[in-house]
């Protein structure tokens, strides 16, 4: 027996999606690094000797050796990337830990100051916007900064390092440092959280077509020298931090016309449009039917 539906079924106590969905407000919030803003120490150049990945509060996630590797990839085509303010690795310290290295840094500056003006000013004029250095953190402090963010690429930047034999003093990367002692511990949480980027990026299609794009534009970048066009390829695309992006299998779809698909069907048209030429009639009126 079917149940008859009353007007008290529901409906007016449960409103639509709709209904609720435009009874809310618009509301525009700040991004989480914009609200732990007043909590920043300092943006600058940290060794990874001095980068600890261990939590004090909570476990840090399980090390994934697969991204790690991709990462190291990444850096190998040539997007290491460490200034960009997306990549750099958020720590947590204290205030008189940054104070004084410091303090430290205007010492020796003073001590530098008298030596070579010239040098000196050379130097900060080609100095990187972002590229303060806490690279004496260990000599001043005797202490480690702790890693909220960004253990995958300190692991990644170690086995980069090693494996292009590169010094030592070049194991560093750019840090956000947060006042760890009064950061709260709602935007710590977030800051440790890795949020899946809400853009929509580029199909395969889209990359392609910029690619052309870029290929014939005269004052663009060249492409002729394949030892390179991977490299030149990455970093005109923005490819390298595209996880699982094909970089290789496009770079050889360039490198071999013959494998492009879109070239085979432009020869199959091309036959074709030869074929209607060769005809004695007018192949176009004929083709079109009696439409009478």
């Amino acid at each position: 027996m079917k149940r008859k539906h009353s007007g008290h079924d529901g409906s007016a106590e449960y409103p639509s999606l709709q209904s609720r969905t435009k009874n809310k407000p618009f509301r525009d919030s700040k991004s989480v690094r914009e609200r732990a803003k007043p909590y920043l120490l300092a943006v600058a150049k940290l060794h990874s000797d001095v980068l600890e990945t261990t939590w004090s509060r909570g476990r840090n996630r399980c090390v994934e050796p697969t991204h790690i590797r991709q990462l190291k990839e990444t850096f190998m085509r040539g997007s290491l990337e460490r200034y960009a303010p997306e990549n750099r690795i958020l720590v947590l310290c204290r205030a008189r830990e940054v104070r004084q290295v410091l303090e430290a840094k205007e010492e020796d500056e003073d001590n530098d100051a008298g030596k070579d003006s010239a040098s000196s000013d050379s130097h900060r004029s080609n100095k990187h916007p972002d590229d303060t250095s806490f690279l004496n953190w260990s000599a001043v402090n005797k202490t480690k900064v702790e890693v909220i963010a960004g253990q995958h690429r300190l692991r990644a930047l170690r086995e980069y390092i090693e494996a292009t034999g590169a010094s030592e003093t070049d194991s560093w990367w750019v840090c956000e440092l947060y006042d760890q002692d009064r950061l709260p511990a709602e935007p710590n949480i977030k800051l440790q959280v890795n949020r899946r980027d809400p853009k929509l990026p580029d199909n395969h299609g889209q990359i392609w077509t910029k690619l052309v794009s870029i290929a014939s534009d005269p004052n663009g970048i060249a492409l002729v020298d394949r030892a390179t066009v991977d490299h030149k390829l990455v970093e005109a695309l923005r490819l390298g931090g595209e996880k699982s992006f094909p970089t290789r299998r496009l770079v050889t779809l360039w490198n071999h016309e013959s494998l492009r698909i879109d070239d085979f069907w432009f020869a199959k048209l091309e036959a074709v449009l030869d074929t209607l030429d060769a005809l004695p009639l007018d192949a176009t009126q004929d083709m079109a039917g009696d439409t009478s």
